[in-house]
């Protein structure tokens, strides 16, 4: 009978270990309307039935799991264990785990095994009850990466920006639930106030360390900002809630709507005090979100971008103190400032400095290598000094300098992780550099969702599990994901987190990165002839390449003058045929939304865009092209400039002319031959059966797995990055 059923955790139970019985009980209630008793250990009678909760090296649950015991002895800290041990008078539901996550990781998969389902904005539960029964069920579970999250990115109103307090603990609720266990943040730093780009943010306070009170209060500081409808960036608009329309204004409850953390502080502070009061406001935010973390077991952190931007207001403080802004002791001592702010206001596990992100759009120069290279140490040297408890970590849009992106390896410490975004907004594979960098902690962050197209679905799910595969493969140690909402990316951040335990059965599918490494030519894309104008038939512009996604051209390293030779002679209207041109990862402004009509005028004329000092080391270029309406179409590329290559041509002049979508023509090459290229997605059918089971029923469930599954990775794209996220292409 359901009511002689108990759940029984141990006498001596950790908050944790009653949590988590709690839990199991709110969730089988809400599956099957019964309530059942918790008692402790010693109140259970001896032969009755029901579930027993207890971390793996309670009394509680090796008196039951007496054989086999390494089930118990080799679990990990983050491990779980169900297991149903019946015998001829009693049948009991062992529900374990580790100390570190593991034990809460148990309860909500049994949850699971119940048809709950969870996501970061809520859970998914059934509508359907079902009967209470035990079940027999033996599945244990370790993690394939030690930390696995999330980094709600900060800067757009449809990201953390306006999470309070209350928003944040209800994400942090449920990492467990999805198996998560970390929570990154990134600051922006202070730059000039315009409304294309979010300034200096509250996150992460700058300062010397005798600017900090005893309770981790600043008495000196600078204006800083998350976004209110009031002070825009990215592109937004400054309104005021009040001016809405069609009832709009009701929905707020002030003008500059916002974070309450930021009421009465937008668009900025306007008096030291009031920079002071948001920093200290913050802080308190931190420190009770910080701490319910880590109740939950989740790892924390922050940081901002290195080398470290010396706020004005800051250099006019150190001006004053006649502290030299450019000694590298003056920086030691502002990051002595920020650990000694942190361990006084708010736990914290790790501090991430991010590479600077025009890294990944323009390159960088040796001098801005060994700079940042200086401020990471500084860093480190710091924290030490502070002795805040804090792991100094790296992050970025690139994992490295472009000359060498595992250089860092060299000269950090290997306590340091390292960590990077998927370069190309998501659209590159994770970072190779991984493979190559061993005995330290690295974190691989694919992207949840799509930066530029920031209003529309996002279903990623086959390329996340692309992403964590490739992860997984090359060794990192963490699998982390960002993101700016939570509703909208569902399927996506479910793929995420199942990845990071599961990756069974995909081996058949997962060619490695190597396999076409090798090789180049163009993918995907048709050949195509071009209507010309009298004239140019002498010029290879009578054919181009049309609708592929990218180019691999192989040259020696060097240093090269590229030009990509364009011409429109299908589209008579502008905005028809837009897109972004990519090299070697990176993008130049003149080929950023490059709309082929508008930019020549009339069309049917060759138009030209060079990219100077592009940088080769690896052996080859990289053309890839990032549609938003239409296809992408190239006539010709052309590579000159010296080698380097120590091998071979060095100090030579080098010339390559190929001839797109056509044959050989005076100088000119033909065009390549196809190149067998790597599928960005990995199959996910199975993925969103599931998904569409828990989503929608099972009466449709079948036919939404089939429409879902066709659509991911596949979506129309009619939005793009104009002077913020998600503009409609019009």
């Amino acid at each position: 009978m359901p009511n002689s059923l108990f759940i029984c955790y141990p006498g001596s139970a950790s908050r944790q270990e009653k949590f988590a019985a709690k839990e199991i009980r709110r969730y089988l209630y809400v599956r099957t309307s019964v309530l059942l008793p918790l008692v402790e250990e010693d109140s259970m009678p001896k032969e009755a039935s029901g579930f027993i909760v207890g971390y793996s090296d309670s009394r509680l649950i090796t008196d039951i799991i007496v054989t086999p015991q390494n089930q118990l002895a080799s679990m990990s800290e983050q491990g779980y264990l169900l297991k149903t041990v019946a015998t001829s008078s009693r049948k009991r539901l062992v529900i374990t785990g580790g100390r570190k996550g593991g034990l809460l990781y148990a309860a909500y998969r049994i949850a699971e095994h119940w048809g709950i389902r969870f996501a970061l904005h809520g859970d998914i539960i059934p509508d359907k009850q079902i009967p209470l029964v035990l079940p027999d069920i033996e599945e244990s579970g370790s993690p394939l990466f030690p930390l696995r999250g999330i980094l709600p990115f900060h800067d757009f109103p449809e990201g953390p920006d306006w999470w309070n307090q209350d928003d944040y603990k209800s994400v942090l609720s449920q990492l467990p639930k999805l198996r998560m266990n970390f929570i990154g943040m990134h600051t922006y730093p202070e730059r000039p106030r315009t409304n294309l780009y979010a300034s200096a943010e509250p996150a992460t306070w700058i300062g010397l360390p005798e600017d900090v009170k005893d309770n981790g209060d600043v008495n000196h500081s600078y204006p800083s900002r998350h976004f209110s409808t009031i002070n825009g960036a990215w592109g937004y608009v400054s309104k005021q809630t009040g001016s809405y329309s069609d009832g709009g204004d009701q929905l707020f409850e002030r003008d500059d709507y916002g974070a309450d953390y930021m009421q009465g502080m937008a668009p900025w502070p306007e008096t030291m005090e009031a920079s002071n009061e948001l920093f200290n406001r913050f802080g308190r935010l931190l420190r009770n979100v910080f701490s319910y973390a880590q109740e939950l077991g989740i790892s924390t952190c922050l940081g901002t971008e290195g080398p470290l931007t010396i706020p004005e207001e800051v250099k006019s403080h150190l001006i004053r103190k006649e502290m030299d802004l450019e000694n590298e002791k003056t920086i030691q001592q502002l990051y002595e400032g920020i650990f000694t702010r942190i361990k006084q206001t708010h736990p914290l596990d790790y501090f991430w400095l991010w590479t600077p992100e025009l890294w990944t759009w323009g390159g960088n120069t040796e001098e801005q290598t060994q700079a940042t290279l200086r401020d990471i140490q500084a860093a480190i040297h710091a924290a030490e000094k502070v002795d805040a408890s804090i792991q100094v970590a790296t992050s970025g849009w690139v994992l490295g300098p472009q000359s060498d992106r595992t250089l860092f390896d060299r000269h950090l410490p290997k306590s340091v992780p390292f960590s990077c975004i998927n370069r190309n907004l998501g659209n590159e594979f994770v970072e190779p550099g991984f493979k190559t960098i061993g005995q330290r902690p690295t974190w691989a962050i694919p992207w949840v969702e799509d930066d530029p197209a920031m209003i529309l679905p996002q279903l990623w799910a086959g390329r996340m599990r692309r992403d964590a595969a490739d992860a997984a493969s090359y060794g990192c140690s963490g699998l982390l994901g960002i993101h700016w909402r939570t509703k909208v990316i569902d399927p996506t951040l479910a793929a995420l987190a199942a990845a990071g335990w599961e990756q069974a059965g995909w081996s058949e599918n997962q060619e490695k990165p190597e396999d076409t490494s090798s090789t180049e030519g163009y993918w995907d894309g048709q050949a195509r002839t071009v209507e010309v104008l009298a004239g140019l038939h002498d010029e290879p512009y009578r054919t181009a390449r049309v609708g592929m996604k990218g180019y691999r051209l192989q040259v020696p390293n060097g240093t090269y003058t590229l030009t990509l030779t364009f011409m429109e002679w299908e589209v008579t209207e502008p905005g028809k045929r837009v897109f972004d041109v990519f090299t070697n990862g990176s993008i130049d402004k003149r080929i950023y939304q490059l709309d082929i009509f508008s930019e020549s005028k009339e069309g049917n004329r060759p138009l030209e865009r060079t990219i100077h000092e592009l940088k080769v080391s690896d052996g080859f270029i990289d053309i890839t092209f990032n549609c938003h309406s239409g296809e992408a179409c190239l006539c010709a590329i052309q590579v000159e400039g010296q080698t380097d290559d120590i091998n071979q041509f060095k100090g030579e002049a080098y010339s390559r002319l190929i001839n797109c979508g056509g044959p050989a023509i005076d100088r000119y090459e033909g065009d390549l031959s196809e190149l067998k290229i790597r599928e960005r997605d990995l199959p996910i059918a199975d993925f969103y059966t599931d998904w569409a089971m828990a989503q929608f029923g099972e009466e449709v469930a079948a036919d939404m797995a089939e429409v879902f599954t066709e659509l991911d990775g596949k979506l129309p794209r009619p939005a793009t990055w104009v002077s913020g996220p998600g503009s409609t292409i019009t």
